[in-house]
């Protein structure tokens, strides 16, 4: 899977206990794209135990080291762009509930889980009618987050919307998914950015509250360790003017929480 969704020119390579011929300068080509980004079918030898595989466009590999699969654990594995391990099973996504036709789904994420309260308010060319103090309430919850099926007008051409908590606006802008954009759009909390391809949210890295880890340079930029900003991850800024932070398995506990976005060139 690819934060970005571009896929073009990527193949695998793969050596082992399978019956397939690959050369490296002409991998594996896709057997397919699904909801869970690009695949490949490999076929295996009779009582295979090992499968090695590389990801990689030329000699770019992604995320870089060889992998090894063992059949035995699974017949499917997921790799995510940039993270050094990968996972056995399907990717979460293919899970999810299909986007009934007529509707376009708007996808969110909340670093803190936290979306009691939530709603959307919604305008152009859906067929709701949406009052700024009666949202729309989610839909459901799926492997991302909650998400909201808007039902649209059969030629519509614009969603406009915006997540909202009373007078709450999360990020603050008017945002809008077209039509040539797709039927889905997933946004993450603090983010400005309406994403058609389900960026990560999964990664996370365990850090110490004790030490300094990023440079403030003004009141809207922030410098952080290269090594702390991994390929399509979002780094989320956490703060409590009383204090109090706390670090669990899951992430940081208390204060409010802010997604950063990358700057270009900075």
């Amino acid at each position: 899977m690819r934060p970005d969704g571009k896929y073009d020119g990527w193949g695998l390579h793969v050596w082992e206990d399978t019956t397939a011929t690959v050369e490296w300068t002409k991998p594996l080509a896709q057997t397919g794209v699904d909801a869970g980004g690009a695949y490949w079918d490999v076929p295996l030898k009779a009582g295979a135990a090992k499968v090695g595989f590389i990801v990689h466009r030329g000699d770019e590999k992604d995320p870089g080291p060889d992998f090894f699969a063992d059949p035995g654990r699974g017949n499917e594995v997921t790799v995510t762009s940039g993270k050094a391990e990968f996972a056995y099973g399907a990717p979460a996504a293919l899970s999810d509930p299909p986007v009934p036709a007529g509707v376009a789904r708007i996808n969110y994420y909340r670093p803190d889980g936290k979306y009691d309260g939530w709603g959307l308010h919604a305008w152009e060319d859906t067929t709701a009618q949406v009052e700024w103090t009666k949202p729309l309430t989610p839909t459901g919850t799926n492997s991302f987050g909650v998400y909201w099926d808007v039902p649209m007008k059969t030629d519509w051409k614009k969603l406009g919307f915006i997540v909202h908590s009373g007078d709450n606006k999360d990020p603050g802008a008017d945002q809008a998914l077209t039509r040539e954009m797709g039927s889905q759009a997933w946004i993450v909390s603090g983010s400005a950015a309406v994403n058609t391809t389900r960026p990560d949210t999964s990664v996370r890295t365990v850090g110490d509250l004790s030490r300094a880890q990023a440079v403030m340079l003004s009141r809207d930029l922030i410098a952080v360790k290269p090594e702390l900003a991994q390929p399509g991850a979002f780094l989320t800024l956490h703060a409590a003017r009383a204090g109090g932070l706390k670090l669990t398995g899951a992430g940081v506990d208390g204060g409010d929480s802010l997604t950063l976005e990358e700057v270009e060139g900075a």
